[in-house]
């Protein structure tokens, strides 16, 4: 998950919402959700 990524290249042990949001923006805005 990159938003695990984000946080250890940070040093958090932790996921923050911070850490979710950026993830998000790395998206490609042209892909859709699936369930």
């Amino acid at each position: 998950m990159l938003s695990r990524t984000i946080a250890d290249l940070e040093g958090s042990d932790e996921i923050d919402a911070w850490h979710v949001a950026e993830a998000v923006g790395y998206r490609s805005p042209d892909r859709t959700c699936r369930t």
